[in-house]
Order: C-alpha cells, then sequence, then structure tokens
C-alpha cells in the first residue's frame, strides 16, 4: 500500500482437511486383505459378494510412479469391501475382507 509491502493473514473459515483413519488388517486372521505399502487406490477390480479364486487381483495400488497389485490370498466372497477409486491408504489398511 502506497508503495510499501504488507503482510496480511487471511483465515478462511470454509478451509477443510478431510482426514479418514482406516481399521488395519489383522495379519493373524486370513480373511482380512491389506494394503501392502501406502499408495493410492487406482482400480478396484471386484464388487461387494464377487466370487474371487487365489490370486485373482482385487484392487491396483500405486505409489510413486510404481503400480502394485493387490491379490486375493485364497478363494471366496468378498464380504466387506472397504476402499474405492481414488483413496489413499497406508500400509495394513484393510481393503475388503474375503469370506470362505
Amino acid at each position: 500500500m502506497n508503495g510499501e509491502v504488507r503482510q496480511v493473514t487471511v483465515e478462511d473459515q470454509h478451509a477443510a482437511v478431510e482426514n479418514t483413519s482406516r481399521p488395519k488388517a489383522d495379519t493373524t486372521d486370513s480373511s482380512q486383505v491389506g494394503a501392502p505399502m501406502s499408495g493410492v487406490v487406482v482400480e478396484v477390480r471386484v464388487k461387494d459378494g464377487s466370487e474371487v479364486k487365489k490370486g485373482d487381483p482385487i484392487a491396483v495400488l500405486s505409489a510413486m510412479k510404481m503400480e502394485m497389485v493387490i491379490s486375493a490370498p485364497h478363494a471366496g466372497k468378498i464380504g466387506e469391501l472397504g476402499v474405492k477409486e481414488g483413496d489413499s491408504v497406508d500400509g495394513q489398511d484393510l481393503v475388503c475382507k474375503i469370506v470362505k
């Protein structure tokens, strides 16, 4: 103002940061599938109630320009899908449950 630099701080009352915490997969329970590393879910290849065989892809995870396929550890039915495309996940976050 008038040739002088002035610093002004403006607080945005409508800005919000959305933080979601996801349940962690229990490593002792083989029905729970966890994320192998932190990243973003690029693609979900199953739906609730889908039948899967051992090794079938469940979702594709992207981290640092690298993609990793999360596959089914055993055959069964998808009981509870906990992620959708675009979700950020941490390591061992619950991706889904597979019911035999």
